[in-house]
C-alpha cells in the first residue's frame, strides 16, 4: 500500500500521497501559510479556513493531495463529482472528479481525489500516474 499521510483541522483531513506528488508547487503558491514543505509537519492545518484548504487542494495538478470532511453535515454536491479532463502544455493529464482506473491486469484503482494526473509521456515510474518525470523528456510535446 502506498504512503500516506494525513492532517486535519477536525473539519477537513488532507491526505498527501509523497510517491505519486509531482512537486510543482501549486498547493505552496495557493496557500504558502498552509503549505511548508522545509518544515515538519509540512502541513500547518490550522493556519488557513478549510474553504480556503479545500481550494488549494483542488488544485494540486498530481492528484497527491485531496481531502476529506470530517463533519458529517458537510457533504459533496454532484457537480464536485463530474469529470473533466484536461491537457497540460507538456505535462500530464489532469482528471478531476471520481474515477477508476483499470491496469491490464485488471487491478482497479479508485481516485477519489479532486485531481489525479496521468502520464501522457512514457517516463513515468509510477505508470499510468504521472510522477513528474516529462520535466526530463525532451520529445514531449
Amino acid at each position: 500500500m502506498a504512503k500516506e499521510d494525513k492532517f486535519s483541522n477536525g473539519e477537513i483531513t488532507v491526505h498527501w500521497k509523497p510517491d505519486i506528488c509531482a512537486r510543482s508547487g501549486e498547493c505552496v503558491k495557493g496557500s504558502p501559510e498552509v503549505f511548508k514543505p522545509e518544515e515538519k509537519p509540512w502541513v500547518k492545518i490550522g493556519a488557513a479556513s478549510t474553504d480556503a484548504i479545500k481550494e488549494t487542494v483542488d488544485k494540486c495538478p498530481s492528484g497527491a493531495l485531496s481531502y476529506t470532511f470530517d463533519a458529517a453535515e458537510r457533504s459533496l454536491t454532484e457537480s464536485d463529482w463530474g469529470v473533466r479532463i484536461t491537457t497540460t502544455k507538456n505535462g500530464p493529464y489532469l482528471i478531476a472528479g471520481r474515477i477508476e482506473i483499470e491496469d491490464s491486469n485488471g487491478n482497479i484503482t479508485v481516485c477519489e481525489n479532486k485531481t489525479t494526473a496521468l502520464c501522457r509521456c512514457g517516463a513515468s515510474s509510477t505508470k499510468p500516474f504521472c510522477d513528474g518525470s516529462h520535466k526530463n523528456v525532451k520529445f514531449f510535446g
